[in-house]
């Protein structure tokens, strides 16, 4: 065999060896780091997501205190027996509550049922159809009557 492919080959396994070894070394590191930043993005992701949900139910839980302590809403579901007070009332009321709809377009429905279930004023932002009126055994209403003490009520009660 010549010189010169003795030269050769034992200079081809002294450049590719250090070659496949570098290469492995950098894809490895290279997936580390993109699984790191990976993990960094989703840690960013679900903190942002957290933030947004703790934002929205304090928002929400704002609100009912705010539904809660409505005299005109209090009046309205105290007048149960005067039917005469909640033909008056209604269409206020649910003109308040339109608006409530307005500065919160996230309350695509707000709705007054009574403690037996039954709604008792309905309003929507759109052409919602209403599912039921009466909803003394849908799965919300049995958790909200099993869980009185979560219900809002007028501050100082």
């Amino acid at each position: 065999m010549r010189q010169q492919n003795k030269i050769l080959l034992l200079l081809i396994p002294l450049i590719v060896l250090p070659i496949l070894a570098l290469g492995w070394a950098s894809y490895t590191r290279l997936m580390e780091d993109a699984h790191r930043q990976s993990r960094e993005q989703m840690t960013n992701l679900l903190e942002q997501i957290r933030f947004h949900t703790e934002s929205q139910l304090r928002t929400a839980r704002a609100n009912a205190s705010l539904f809660a302590s409505s005299e005109l809403i209090e009046r309205f579901v105290q007048s149960r027996l005067s039917t005469e007070l909640q033909i008056e009332l209604a269409p206020v009321i649910l003109d308040t509550l339109f608006n409530y709809q307005l500065a919160y377009p996230e309350y695509y429905e707000i709705r007054i049922v009574a403690p037996e279930g039954k709604e008792q004023l309905r309003s929507t932002l759109g052409d919602i159809g209403n599912v039921t009126f009466d909803e003394s055994s849908t799965p919300y209403f049995l958790e909200a009557r099993n869980h009185l003490h979560h219900l809002f009520q007028k501050p100082g009660q």
